[in-house]
Protein backbone atom coordinates (compact mmCIF):
# COMPACT_ATOMS: atom_id res chain seq x y z
CA UNK A 1 0.00 0.00 0.00
CA UNK A 2 1.15 3.43 -0.62
CA UNK A 3 1.67 5.98 2.13
CA UNK A 4 -0.97 8.21 1.63
CA UNK A 5 -3.47 5.05 2.10
CA UNK A 6 -1.50 3.83 5.19
CA UNK A 7 -1.73 7.46 6.87
CA UNK A 8 -5.27 7.91 5.88
CA UNK A 9 -6.36 4.54 7.29
CA UNK A 10 -4.71 5.34 10.56
CA UNK A 11 -5.75 8.45 10.60
CA UNK A 12 -9.34 7.29 10.14
CA UNK A 13 -9.18 4.31 12.42
CA UNK A 14 -7.62 6.79 15.33
CA UNK A 15 -10.55 9.16 14.91
CA UNK A 16 -13.54 6.72 15.38
CA UNK A 17 -11.45 4.49 17.79
CA UNK A 18 -12.48 7.46 20.67
CA UNK A 19 -15.25 7.98 22.30
CA UNK A 20 -15.17 11.41 22.27
CA UNK A 21 -15.69 11.44 18.11
CA UNK A 22 -18.88 9.12 18.10
CA UNK A 23 -20.10 11.88 21.21
CA UNK A 24 -19.36 14.81 18.98
CA UNK A 25 -20.73 13.54 15.67
CA UNK A 26 -23.79 12.55 17.74
CA UNK A 27 -24.61 16.18 18.82
CA UNK A 28 -23.41 17.04 15.60
CA UNK A 29 -26.24 15.31 14.41
CA UNK A 30 -28.81 16.46 16.76
CA UNK A 31 -28.01 20.10 16.33
CA UNK A 32 -28.61 20.42 12.49
CA UNK A 33 -31.80 18.34 13.09
CA UNK A 34 -33.27 20.93 15.95
CA UNK A 35 -31.49 23.65 13.61
CA UNK A 36 -33.79 22.16 10.75
CA UNK A 37 -36.71 22.00 12.76
CA UNK A 38 -36.31 25.86 13.99
CA UNK A 39 -35.68 27.06 10.19
CA UNK A 40 -38.45 25.41 8.92
CA UNK A 41 -40.63 27.30 10.91
CA UNK A 42 -39.16 30.76 10.61
CA UNK A 43 -39.02 29.76 6.45
CA UNK A 44 -42.80 29.14 6.46
CA UNK A 45 -44.50 30.85 3.40
CA UNK A 46 -40.99 31.90 1.84
CA UNK A 47 -39.47 31.38 -1.81
CA UNK A 48 -36.21 29.19 -0.29
CA UNK A 49 -36.46 25.34 -1.20
CA UNK A 50 -36.41 22.65 1.42
CA UNK A 51 -33.15 21.56 0.79
CA UNK A 52 -31.78 24.84 1.02
CA UNK A 53 -32.97 25.59 4.20
CA UNK A 54 -31.35 22.23 5.15
CA UNK A 55 -28.15 22.75 3.64
CA UNK A 56 -27.82 26.48 5.46
CA UNK A 57 -28.80 24.91 8.83
CA UNK A 58 -26.12 22.21 8.49
CA UNK A 59 -23.55 24.68 7.35
CA UNK A 60 -23.48 26.95 10.27
CA UNK A 61 -21.77 23.74 12.08
CA UNK A 62 -19.60 21.94 9.75
CA UNK A 63 -16.84 24.30 10.35
CA UNK A 64 -17.08 23.26 13.96
CA UNK A 65 -17.10 19.91 13.67
CA UNK A 66 -14.54 19.72 10.75
CA UNK A 67 -12.33 21.94 13.45
CA UNK A 68 -12.57 18.91 15.41
CA UNK A 69 -11.96 16.29 13.14
CA UNK A 70 -8.74 17.37 11.57
CA UNK A 71 -7.23 19.33 15.16
CA UNK A 72 -4.90 16.70 16.17
CA UNK A 73 -3.66 14.87 12.91
CA UNK A 74 -0.43 17.28 13.68
CA UNK A 75 -0.79 18.65 17.21
CA UNK A 76 -1.05 14.89 17.94
CA UNK A 77 1.84 13.77 16.44
CA UNK A 78 3.79 16.35 18.52
CA UNK A 79 2.44 15.72 21.62
CA UNK A 80 3.45 11.71 20.70
CA UNK A 81 6.38 12.27 19.84
CA UNK A 82 5.80 10.40 16.55
CA UNK A 83 6.33 13.48 14.71
CA UNK A 84 10.40 12.67 15.04
CA UNK A 85 9.54 9.30 13.65
CA UNK A 86 7.61 10.46 10.64
CA UNK A 87 9.85 13.24 9.51
CA UNK A 88 12.73 10.75 9.71
CA UNK A 89 11.37 8.09 7.13
CA UNK A 90 12.02 8.25 3.50
CA UNK A 91 8.13 9.19 2.75
CA UNK A 92 7.57 13.15 1.57
CA UNK A 93 5.79 15.49 3.19
CA UNK A 94 3.25 15.82 0.76
CA UNK A 95 1.82 12.13 1.11
CA UNK A 96 1.68 12.33 4.95
CA UNK A 97 -0.47 15.28 4.16
CA UNK A 98 -2.71 14.10 1.58
CA UNK A 99 -3.22 10.86 4.17
CA UNK A 100 -4.13 12.52 6.89
CA UNK A 101 -6.39 14.74 4.96
CA UNK A 102 -8.19 12.48 3.19
CA UNK A 103 -8.95 10.48 6.49
CA UNK A 104 -10.44 13.53 7.76
CA UNK A 105 -12.40 14.38 5.16
CA UNK A 106 -13.64 10.50 5.37
CA UNK A 107 -14.51 11.36 8.90
CA UNK A 108 -16.62 14.53 8.02
CA UNK A 109 -18.30 13.01 4.89
CA UNK A 110 -19.34 9.65 7.13
CA UNK A 111 -20.95 12.52 9.49
CA UNK A 112 -22.80 14.73 6.94
CA UNK A 113 -24.55 11.13 5.46
CA UNK A 114 -25.61 10.71 8.87
CA UNK A 115 -26.92 14.14 9.12
CA UNK A 116 -28.43 13.67 5.67
CA UNK A 117 -30.13 10.50 6.70
CA UNK A 118 -31.41 11.40 9.85
CA UNK A 119 -33.15 14.40 7.45
CA UNK A 120 -34.62 12.04 4.56
CA UNK A 121 -35.59 9.06 6.56
CA UNK A 122 -38.64 11.37 8.59
CA UNK A 123 -39.19 13.70 5.79
CA UNK A 124 -40.18 10.12 3.77
CA UNK A 125 -43.38 9.74 5.99
CA UNK A 126 -43.63 13.26 6.92
CA UNK A 127 -44.01 15.03 3.39
CA UNK A 128 -43.73 12.43 0.87
CA UNK A 129 -43.52 14.99 -2.18
CA UNK A 130 -40.30 16.64 -0.46
CA UNK A 131 -38.54 13.22 -1.28
CA UNK A 132 -39.07 13.81 -4.64
CA UNK A 133 -36.59 16.62 -5.00
CA UNK A 134 -34.01 14.28 -3.65
CA UNK A 135 -31.20 15.59 -6.18
CA UNK A 136 -31.91 18.98 -4.78
CA UNK A 137 -30.45 17.59 -1.47
CA UNK A 138 -27.96 16.15 -3.29
CA UNK A 139 -26.59 19.27 -4.75
CA UNK A 140 -27.01 20.64 -1.62
CA UNK A 141 -25.07 17.11 0.22
CA UNK A 142 -22.16 18.46 -2.80
CA UNK A 143 -21.60 21.96 -1.66
CA UNK A 144 -21.00 20.61 1.83
CA UNK A 145 -18.55 18.46 1.03
CA UNK A 146 -16.53 21.01 -1.00
CA UNK A 147 -17.17 23.17 2.68
CA UNK A 148 -16.16 20.90 4.59
CA UNK A 149 -13.14 19.35 2.60
CA UNK A 150 -11.86 23.11 3.13
CA UNK A 151 -12.35 23.53 6.56
CA UNK A 152 -10.48 20.21 6.85
CA UNK A 153 -7.55 21.76 4.89
CA UNK A 154 -7.38 24.51 6.90
CA UNK A 155 -7.38 22.90 10.31
CA UNK A 156 -4.81 20.67 9.45
CA UNK A 157 -2.69 23.68 8.14
CA UNK A 158 -3.36 25.22 11.34
CA UNK A 159 -2.70 21.87 13.45
CA UNK A 160 0.85 21.86 11.80
CA UNK A 161 1.38 25.58 12.54
CA UNK A 162 0.33 25.25 16.35
CA UNK A 163 1.62 23.01 18.68
CA UNK A 164 -1.81 22.55 20.98
CA UNK A 165 -4.67 21.20 19.52
CA UNK A 166 -7.16 23.39 21.12
CA UNK A 167 -5.06 26.58 19.51
CA UNK A 168 -5.55 24.82 16.46
CA UNK A 169 -9.26 23.70 16.10
CA UNK A 170 -9.67 27.65 17.63
CA UNK A 171 -7.97 29.65 15.24
CA UNK A 172 -9.34 27.46 12.39
CA UNK A 173 -12.85 27.93 13.61
CA UNK A 174 -12.16 31.71 13.89
CA UNK A 175 -11.14 31.56 10.19
CA UNK A 176 -13.78 29.77 8.89
CA UNK A 177 -16.58 31.00 10.51
CA UNK A 178 -16.04 34.08 13.03
CA UNK A 179 -14.01 36.21 10.87
CA UNK A 180 -15.84 35.88 7.58
CA UNK A 181 -19.38 36.89 9.55
CA UNK A 182 -18.24 38.87 11.98
CA UNK A 183 -16.63 41.24 8.59
CA UNK A 184 -19.96 40.63 6.42
CA UNK A 185 -22.27 42.00 9.07
CA UNK A 186 -19.84 44.75 9.90
CA UNK A 187 -19.96 45.55 6.08
CA UNK A 188 -23.99 45.11 6.07
CA UNK A 189 -23.91 47.32 9.09
CA UNK A 190 -21.11 50.21 8.14
CA UNK A 191 -22.33 50.96 4.96
CA UNK A 192 -25.25 53.31 4.01
CA UNK A 193 -27.24 50.90 1.74
CA UNK A 194 -26.90 47.88 4.56
CA UNK A 195 -27.85 44.23 2.46
CA UNK A 196 -28.74 45.85 -0.78
CA UNK A 197 -25.14 46.93 -1.63
CA UNK A 198 -23.19 43.47 -0.86
CA UNK A 199 -26.11 40.60 -1.65
CA UNK A 200 -26.39 37.68 0.92
CA UNK A 201 -23.56 36.16 2.68
CA UNK A 202 -21.21 34.23 -0.37
CA UNK A 203 -20.87 30.94 1.37
CA UNK A 204 -24.41 31.04 2.45
CA UNK A 205 -24.87 32.00 -1.09
CA UNK A 206 -22.93 29.28 -2.87
CA UNK A 207 -25.26 26.83 0.00
CA UNK A 208 -28.40 28.21 -1.49
CA UNK A 209 -26.87 27.50 -4.82
CA UNK A 210 -26.11 24.12 -5.62
CA UNK A 211 -29.38 23.67 -3.04
CA UNK A 212 -31.77 24.84 -5.30
CA UNK A 213 -30.70 22.93 -8.76
CA UNK A 214 -27.76 26.17 -10.10
CA UNK A 215 -24.39 24.28 -10.49
CA UNK A 216 -21.72 27.51 -10.37
CA UNK A 217 -18.47 26.11 -11.86
CA UNK A 218 -16.66 29.57 -9.74
CA UNK A 219 -17.73 28.11 -6.34
CA UNK A 220 -16.52 24.94 -7.35
CA UNK A 221 -13.56 26.27 -8.50
CA UNK A 222 -12.89 28.59 -5.57
CA UNK A 223 -13.09 25.87 -3.27
CA UNK A 224 -10.90 23.35 -5.09
CA UNK A 225 -8.51 26.45 -5.49
CA UNK A 226 -8.19 27.58 -1.58
CA UNK A 227 -8.26 23.50 -0.38
CA UNK A 228 -5.38 22.99 -2.63
CA UNK A 229 -3.48 25.97 -1.16
CA UNK A 230 -4.06 25.03 2.67
CA UNK A 231 -2.30 21.46 1.75
CA UNK A 232 0.33 23.12 0.16
CA UNK A 233 0.97 25.21 2.91
CA UNK A 234 0.38 22.31 5.26
CA UNK A 235 3.02 20.50 3.24
CA UNK A 236 5.63 23.11 3.42
CA UNK A 237 5.00 23.56 7.40
CA UNK A 238 5.96 19.87 8.03
CA UNK A 239 8.83 20.68 6.05
CA UNK A 240 9.86 23.52 8.01
CA UNK A 241 9.48 21.13 10.61
CA UNK A 242 12.35 19.14 9.41
CA UNK A 243 14.53 21.72 9.27
CA UNK A 244 14.34 22.94 12.83
CA UNK A 245 18.36 22.68 14.71
CA UNK A 246 20.21 23.63 11.44
CA UNK A 247 21.23 26.14 9.57
CA UNK A 248 19.24 26.69 6.99
CA UNK A 249 17.90 30.19 7.21
CA UNK A 250 17.26 30.55 3.35
CA UNK A 251 15.61 27.14 2.66
CA UNK A 252 13.40 28.90 5.43
CA UNK A 253 12.70 32.08 4.18
CA UNK A 254 11.99 30.44 0.36
CA UNK A 255 9.34 28.13 1.82
CA UNK A 256 7.44 30.38 3.68
CA UNK A 257 7.68 32.53 0.26
CA UNK A 258 6.37 29.65 -1.88
CA UNK A 259 3.80 29.29 1.11
CA UNK A 260 2.51 33.23 0.46
CA UNK A 261 2.76 33.11 -3.32
CA UNK A 262 0.68 30.16 -3.47
CA UNK A 263 -1.85 31.88 -1.25
CA UNK A 264 -1.37 35.00 -3.74
CA UNK A 265 -1.94 32.23 -6.62
CA UNK A 266 -5.20 30.56 -5.14
CA UNK A 267 -6.68 33.91 -4.73
CA UNK A 268 -6.17 34.58 -8.70
CA UNK A 269 -7.61 31.62 -9.70
CA UNK A 270 -10.64 32.14 -7.67
CA UNK A 271 -10.94 35.82 -8.93
CA UNK A 272 -10.72 34.44 -12.65
CA UNK A 273 -12.88 31.48 -11.86
CA UNK A 274 -15.72 33.92 -10.30
CA UNK A 275 -14.88 35.86 -13.84
CA UNK A 276 -15.80 33.48 -15.98
CA UNK A 277 -18.20 31.59 -14.20
CA UNK A 278 -20.66 29.39 -16.01
CA UNK A 279 -23.76 28.65 -14.47
CA UNK A 280 -25.99 25.58 -15.44
CA UNK A 281 -29.65 24.28 -14.14
CA UNK A 282 -28.06 20.50 -13.36
CA UNK A 283 -30.77 19.93 -10.95
CA UNK A 284 -34.58 20.50 -11.28
CA UNK A 285 -36.49 22.89 -8.76
CA UNK A 286 -35.22 26.14 -7.62
CA UNK A 287 -37.49 29.33 -7.30
CA UNK A 288 -41.06 28.41 -6.19
CA UNK A 289 -43.54 30.69 -9.14
CA UNK A 290 -46.62 31.39 -8.31
CA UNK A 291 -49.63 30.46 -9.76
CA UNK A 292 -50.63 33.46 -11.64
CA UNK A 293 -46.78 33.75 -13.52
CA UNK A 294 -47.26 29.36 -14.03
CA UNK A 295 -50.69 30.52 -15.83
CA UNK A 296 -48.70 33.39 -17.98
CA UNK A 297 -46.13 30.65 -18.71
CA UNK A 298 -48.44 27.88 -20.12
CA UNK A 299 -50.37 30.42 -22.06
CA UNK A 300 -47.22 31.81 -23.45
CA UNK A 301 -45.50 30.61 -27.18
CA UNK A 302 -42.80 30.90 -29.51
CA UNK A 303 -39.10 31.89 -28.64
CA UNK A 304 -38.46 34.93 -26.21
CA UNK A 305 -34.81 35.98 -24.96
CA UNK A 306 -33.72 37.50 -22.02
CA UNK A 307 -30.30 39.24 -21.88
CA UNK A 308 -28.87 40.43 -18.32
CA UNK A 309 -26.98 43.46 -18.93
CA UNK A 310 -25.86 44.15 -15.54
CA UNK A 311 -22.20 42.87 -13.58
CA UNK A 312 -21.88 39.88 -12.25
CA UNK A 313 -20.03 41.67 -9.06
CA UNK A 314 -23.30 43.54 -8.59
CA UNK A 315 -24.93 42.60 -5.20
CA UNK A 316 -28.35 42.42 -7.21
CA UNK A 317 -27.00 39.48 -9.81
CA UNK A 318 -27.71 36.30 -7.99
CA UNK A 319 -31.29 37.02 -7.11
CA UNK A 320 -31.53 38.07 -10.65
CA UNK A 321 -30.14 34.66 -12.34
CA UNK A 322 -32.47 32.71 -9.78
CA UNK A 323 -35.25 34.29 -11.19
CA UNK A 324 -34.88 34.32 -14.87
CA UNK A 325 -33.52 30.74 -14.33
CA UNK A 326 -36.82 29.28 -12.28
CA UNK A 327 -39.02 31.41 -15.27
CA UNK A 328 -36.85 29.35 -18.11
CA UNK A 329 -37.30 26.17 -16.36
CA UNK A 330 -40.83 26.52 -15.10
CA UNK A 331 -41.53 27.36 -18.88
CA UNK A 332 -40.07 24.65 -20.58
CA UNK A 333 -41.70 22.12 -17.81
CA UNK A 334 -45.24 23.84 -18.79
CA UNK A 335 -44.87 23.86 -22.12
CA UNK A 336 -44.50 27.64 -22.75
CA UNK A 337 -42.30 29.88 -24.48
CA UNK A 338 -38.52 28.77 -24.63
CA UNK A 339 -36.54 31.29 -22.51
CA UNK A 340 -33.62 31.60 -23.45
CA UNK A 341 -30.97 33.55 -20.69
CA UNK A 342 -27.85 35.52 -21.97
CA UNK A 343 -25.47 37.52 -19.58
CA UNK A 344 -24.06 40.73 -20.58
CA UNK A 345 -21.28 41.72 -18.12
CA UNK A 346 -20.11 45.24 -19.06
CA UNK A 347 -16.99 44.84 -18.04
CA UNK A 348 -16.21 41.36 -19.26
CA UNK A 349 -18.72 41.43 -23.10
CA UNK A 350 -17.44 44.89 -24.01
CA UNK A 351 -18.83 44.32 -27.82
CA UNK A 352 -21.80 43.28 -26.67
CA UNK A 353 -22.37 45.91 -24.11
CA UNK A 354 -21.62 48.44 -26.43
CA UNK A 355 -24.19 47.09 -28.95
CA UNK A 356 -27.08 47.04 -26.14
CA UNK A 357 -26.03 50.48 -24.99
CA UNK A 358 -26.17 51.91 -28.82
CA UNK A 359 -29.62 50.51 -28.78
CA UNK A 360 -30.81 52.44 -25.97
CA UNK A 361 -30.72 49.76 -23.50
CA UNK A 362 -29.59 51.39 -19.70
CA UNK A 363 -27.45 49.16 -17.67
CA UNK A 364 -28.77 46.94 -14.91
CA UNK A 365 -31.25 45.92 -16.55
CA UNK A 366 -33.25 42.84 -18.21
CA UNK A 367 -33.93 43.36 -21.98
CA UNK A 368 -36.87 40.66 -22.90
CA UNK A 369 -37.25 40.11 -26.82
CA UNK A 370 -39.29 38.46 -28.91
CA UNK A 371 -39.41 39.24 -32.55
CA UNK A 372 -39.37 42.67 -33.02
CA UNK A 373 -40.89 43.12 -29.47
CA UNK A 374 -38.32 44.35 -27.16
CA UNK A 375 -39.45 44.85 -23.37
CA UNK A 376 -36.87 47.04 -20.77
CA UNK A 377 -37.41 45.83 -17.19
CA UNK A 378 -34.64 47.85 -15.00
CA UNK A 379 -33.89 46.22 -12.08
CA UNK A 380 -32.98 49.56 -10.05
CA UNK A 381 -37.13 49.83 -10.23
CA UNK A 382 -36.80 46.72 -8.20
CA UNK A 383 -36.52 43.55 -9.95
CA UNK A 384 -39.31 40.45 -8.98
CA UNK A 385 -41.20 37.96 -10.32
CA UNK A 386 -44.01 40.20 -11.09
CA UNK A 387 -42.12 42.32 -13.66
CA UNK A 388 -40.71 39.67 -14.93
CA UNK A 389 -44.06 37.61 -16.14
CA UNK A 390 -45.99 41.42 -16.96
CA UNK A 391 -42.57 41.32 -19.55
CA UNK A 392 -43.67 38.18 -20.36
CA UNK A 393 -47.26 38.26 -21.22
CA UNK A 394 -46.49 41.58 -22.74
CA UNK A 395 -44.60 40.24 -25.46
CA UNK A 396 -46.95 36.94 -26.16
CA UNK A 397 -50.26 39.07 -25.79
CA UNK A 398 -51.83 40.32 -29.08
CA UNK A 399 -51.14 43.82 -28.83
CA UNK A 400 -54.82 44.67 -28.87
CA UNK A 401 -56.96 46.97 -25.93
CA UNK A 402 -53.26 47.86 -24.20
CA UNK A 403 -54.21 51.76 -23.75
CA UNK A 404 -55.37 52.73 -20.38
CA UNK A 405 -56.99 56.53 -20.76
CA UNK A 406 -57.46 58.74 -18.34
CA UNK A 407 -59.87 61.38 -18.35
CA UNK A 408 -59.24 65.21 -18.54
CA UNK A 409 -60.96 68.79 -18.16
CA UNK A 410 -63.09 68.28 -15.09
CA UNK A 411 -60.59 68.72 -13.00
CA UNK A 412 -59.59 65.34 -12.35
CA UNK A 413 -56.05 63.79 -10.62
CA UNK A 414 -53.16 62.93 -13.16
CA UNK A 415 -51.80 59.90 -13.80
CA UNK A 416 -48.39 61.48 -13.87
CA UNK A 417 -49.49 63.22 -10.59
CA UNK A 418 -46.72 62.19 -8.18
CA UNK A 419 -48.11 64.37 -4.94
CA UNK A 420 -49.28 62.58 -2.19
CA UNK A 421 -52.82 61.70 -3.38
CA UNK A 422 -51.74 61.49 -7.26
CA UNK A 423 -52.19 58.53 -9.15
CA UNK A 424 -48.47 57.38 -10.85
CA UNK A 425 -47.71 54.49 -8.34
CA UNK A 426 -50.66 53.60 -10.09
CA UNK A 427 -49.95 54.18 -13.47
CA UNK A 428 -46.74 53.02 -12.78
CA UNK A 429 -47.97 49.24 -11.99
CA UNK A 430 -50.73 49.61 -15.08
CA UNK A 431 -46.85 50.36 -17.49
CA UNK A 432 -45.74 47.03 -15.04
CA UNK A 433 -48.79 45.32 -16.53
CA UNK A 434 -48.13 46.21 -19.93
CA UNK A 435 -50.37 49.12 -20.44
CA UNK A 436 -49.85 52.32 -21.89
CA UNK A 437 -51.12 55.39 -19.95
CA UNK A 438 -52.67 58.35 -22.13
CA UNK A 439 -54.86 61.20 -21.29
CA UNK A 440 -58.45 61.56 -23.15
CA UNK A 441 -60.48 64.10 -23.63
CA UNK A 442 -64.02 63.27 -24.49
CA UNK A 443 -64.90 66.97 -25.35
CA UNK A 444 -62.13 66.80 -28.21
CA UNK A 445 -63.28 62.75 -29.68
CA UNK A 446 -66.15 61.47 -30.78
CA UNK A 447 -65.81 57.86 -29.12
CA UNK A 448 -63.17 56.36 -27.09
CA UNK A 449 -60.48 54.90 -29.20
CA UNK A 450 -60.54 51.15 -30.31
CA UNK A 451 -57.84 50.33 -28.73
CA UNK A 452 -58.72 51.50 -25.12
CA UNK A 453 -58.98 48.70 -22.27
CA UNK A 454 -59.90 50.50 -19.48
CA UNK A 455 -61.03 54.51 -18.77
CA UNK A 456 -59.83 56.09 -15.93
CA UNK A 457 -62.34 59.09 -13.95
CA UNK A 458 -60.13 59.66 -10.97
CA UNK A 459 -61.81 62.37 -8.44
CA UNK A 460 -63.66 64.27 -10.87
CA UNK A 461 -64.56 67.98 -9.46
CA UNK A 462 -67.33 69.56 -12.55
CA UNK A 463 -69.58 67.79 -14.37
CA UNK A 464 -69.22 65.65 -17.44
CA UNK A 465 -71.71 67.30 -20.73
CA UNK A 466 -74.44 65.36 -22.22
CA UNK A 467 -72.18 64.27 -24.91
CA UNK A 468 -69.06 63.29 -22.77
CA UNK A 469 -71.60 60.90 -21.29
CA UNK A 470 -73.02 59.50 -24.16
CA UNK A 471 -69.75 58.40 -25.94
CA UNK A 472 -68.84 56.82 -21.84
CA UNK A 473 -72.10 54.86 -21.77
CA UNK A 474 -71.64 53.44 -25.79
CA UNK A 475 -68.28 52.63 -24.58
CA UNK A 476 -68.98 50.86 -21.85
CA UNK A 477 -72.27 49.37 -23.60
CA UNK A 478 -69.81 47.41 -26.00
CA UNK A 479 -67.86 45.83 -23.09
CA UNK A 480 -65.59 48.66 -22.28
CA UNK A 481 -64.54 49.17 -18.99
CA UNK A 482 -64.40 51.98 -16.59
CA UNK A 483 -62.97 53.13 -12.99
CA UNK A 484 -64.61 55.79 -11.29
CA UNK A 485 -62.78 57.27 -7.62
CA UNK A 486 -64.66 60.06 -6.37
CA UNK A 487 -63.24 61.96 -3.28
CA UNK A 488 -66.94 64.26 -2.08
CA UNK A 489 -70.72 62.83 -2.41
CA UNK A 490 -71.14 66.18 -3.15
CA UNK A 491 -70.41 65.67 -7.19
CA UNK A 492 -72.97 63.76 -9.26
CA UNK A 493 -71.66 61.48 -12.26
CA UNK A 494 -74.82 61.51 -14.59
CA UNK A 495 -73.54 58.14 -15.51
CA UNK A 496 -73.82 55.89 -12.52
CA UNK A 497 -77.43 55.75 -11.71
CA UNK A 498 -78.08 54.57 -15.12
CA UNK A 499 -75.76 51.58 -14.18
CA UNK A 500 -76.87 50.41 -10.86
CA UNK A 501 -74.88 52.56 -8.46
CA UNK A 502 -75.37 55.93 -6.65
CA UNK A 503 -73.66 57.90 -4.63
CA UNK A 504 -74.72 57.75 -1.02
CA UNK A 505 -75.24 60.91 1.43
CA UNK A 506 -74.22 58.56 4.50
CA UNK A 507 -70.89 59.08 5.78
CA UNK A 508 -68.80 55.79 6.51
CA UNK A 509 -68.16 55.26 10.26
CA UNK A 510 -64.74 56.64 11.05
CA UNK A 511 -62.77 53.90 12.30
CA UNK A 512 -60.60 53.85 15.66
CA UNK A 513 -57.31 52.71 13.68
CA UNK A 514 -57.65 56.32 11.59
CA UNK A 515 -58.10 59.51 13.50
CA UNK A 516 -60.63 62.33 12.07
CA UNK A 517 -62.47 61.20 9.08
CA UNK A 518 -60.82 57.96 7.82
CA UNK A 519 -61.90 54.14 7.85
CA UNK A 520 -60.42 50.67 7.42
CA UNK A 521 -62.12 48.51 4.88
CA UNK A 522 -61.99 44.81 5.98
CA UNK A 523 -64.79 43.08 3.96
CA UNK A 524 -63.84 42.33 1.00
CA UNK A 525 -66.11 40.59 -1.64
CA UNK A 526 -65.45 37.22 -3.14
CA UNK A 527 -65.44 38.76 -6.99
CA UNK A 528 -62.58 38.87 -9.58
CA UNK A 529 -61.83 42.24 -8.55
CA UNK A 530 -61.68 42.19 -4.79
CA UNK A 531 -60.78 38.50 -4.43
CA UNK A 532 -56.92 38.94 -4.57
CA UNK A 533 -57.58 41.32 -1.50
CA UNK A 534 -58.89 39.24 0.62
CA UNK A 535 -57.50 39.16 3.52
CA UNK A 536 -56.04 42.79 3.71
CA UNK A 537 -57.13 46.28 4.98
CA UNK A 538 -57.87 48.91 3.41
CA UNK A 539 -57.43 52.41 4.93
CA UNK A 540 -59.34 55.22 3.13
CA UNK A 541 -59.18 59.14 3.94
CA UNK A 542 -62.56 60.66 3.77
CA UNK A 543 -64.02 57.64 2.22
CA UNK A 544 -67.30 57.78 -0.32
CA UNK A 545 -70.37 55.34 0.58
CA UNK A 546 -72.11 53.63 -2.71
CA UNK A 547 -75.55 52.35 -2.62
CA UNK A 548 -77.66 50.45 -5.46
CA UNK A 549 -80.06 52.80 -8.01
CA UNK A 550 -83.22 51.15 -9.60
CA UNK A 551 -81.71 50.04 -12.35
CA UNK A 552 -80.77 47.13 -10.44
CA UNK A 553 -83.95 46.21 -10.51
CA UNK A 554 -85.22 46.85 -13.78
CA UNK A 555 -83.33 45.21 -16.18
CA UNK A 556 -84.06 41.71 -17.40
CA UNK A 557 -81.90 39.46 -19.59
CA UNK A 558 -78.73 40.87 -21.38
CA UNK A 559 -79.56 44.51 -20.05
CA UNK A 560 -79.62 43.56 -16.14
CA UNK A 561 -77.59 45.53 -13.99
CA UNK A 562 -75.43 43.55 -11.14
CA UNK A 563 -74.55 45.04 -8.27
CA UNK A 564 -71.56 43.94 -5.87
CA UNK A 565 -70.38 45.33 -2.89
CA UNK A 566 -66.66 44.68 -3.08
CA UNK A 567 -65.39 46.67 -0.08
CA UNK A 568 -67.27 47.59 2.94
CA UNK A 569 -66.49 49.82 5.87
CA UNK A 570 -69.33 48.89 8.89
CA UNK A 571 -72.60 48.88 6.85
CA UNK A 572 -71.44 50.88 4.25
CA UNK A 573 -70.00 50.38 0.81
CA UNK A 574 -66.52 52.24 -0.06
CA UNK A 575 -65.93 50.19 -3.28
CA UNK A 576 -68.56 48.62 -5.75
CA UNK A 577 -68.52 46.86 -9.30
CA UNK A 578 -71.29 47.13 -11.48
CA UNK A 579 -71.71 44.75 -14.08
CA UNK A 580 -74.47 44.62 -17.56
CA UNK A 581 -75.43 41.87 -19.12
CA UNK A 582 -75.47 37.79 -17.44
CA UNK A 583 -72.64 36.35 -17.23
CA UNK A 584 -70.66 39.66 -17.95
CA UNK A 585 -67.49 38.29 -15.50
Amino acid sequence: MTPSRITRMRTLGEAWGKYLTALIVSLFVAVCAAAFTLDLKAADGGEMPLSAVWALGVSRFLPALSAFLAMGLWSGERKSGRIDLLLSSPVRERSLVVGKFLGACESMLLSLLLVFAATMVPLTFVAPSAVSGIWLFLGAFFVLAMQGALWCALTSFASAVFPSAAVAACSSFLVSYALPRCGWYALLALHPRGPSAFGEMPLDAHVVDFASGCVSTGAIAFYAAMTGFCLFATSKTVALMRLQGRRAAGLRFSTRASIALAFVLAVLVSRLAFRLDIRADALAGGLELSDRTRDILSESGGEISATCFMSRGDARFRQVNRVLRAFAYESSMLGGAGIALRFVDPNWNVGEAGRLSRSGVPGNSVVWEKGYRRVVLPIDDGFDERGCASSVQRLTTPPQRRMVYWTAGHGEIGFDDYGLFGMSDIARDLSREGFVNARLDLAAEDRIPSDCALVVVAGPEYAFSRDESDRLDAYLRHGGRLLAMFDSADYAFSLLPAWGIRLSDEKPAPSGALAGTGAVACELDDHPVSRPLRGSRLMLENPVAFRPSSAVESGVGADKIGFWRLAGAGDSAVAVAAERGAGAG
